[in-house]
């Protein structure tokens, strides 16, 4: 069995015409293939399943480094246009999606107990995750008095 071209492979899968972006003022490239349960366009290539837009910008742009991937400026994780790709961590792309507000949790408004996500009471973590500085304040008041 002759095995096809990922390149070749990956273009049928690729909508060109896609929303305009507006942090970057041109289409994003929707891919039209399989997505994962987050969302994120997924491709087959070197014998294994991966992020489409990973796939995208080492083919494109340059090699990934190990520990790095392909994110995207746009915020649009459908988008496999290599100029709306940027090579980062995990870990700055949960912060980047956090700071936009694209992040699941990122629409919540208040903590579990019933403190604002402000700008006063909140820390983000460098996992990304947010933090409720009153809750962490009682924590530590808790710990002293006990």
């Amino acid at each position: 069995m002759k095995k096809i071209d990922p390149v070749l492979r990956f273009w049928p899968k690729v909508y060109k015409n896609g929303p305009l972006s507006k942090t970057l003022g041109t289409k994003c490239w929707v891919w039209t293939g399989w997505r994962n349960w987050a969302g994120y366009a997924m491709f087959h290539w070197n014998g294994r399943d991966g992020v489409a837009s990973n796939f995208s910008y080492s083919t494109f742009i340059a090699p990934l480094k190990r520990g790095f991937q392909g994110n995207h400026k746009c915020h649009n994780r459908g988008c496999v246009r290599p100029d709306h790709l940027y090579s980062g961590t995990q870990s700055e792309n949960i912060v980047d999606s956090v700071t936009v507000r694209t992040h699941r949790n990122s629409r919540k408004t208040e903590c579990i107990h019933g403190h604002p996500f402000d700008e006063a009471n909140t820390h983000i973590r460098k996992n990304g995750r947010r933090e409720c500085r009153a809750c962490n304040r009682t924590r530590a008041l808790k710990l002293y008095y006990s």
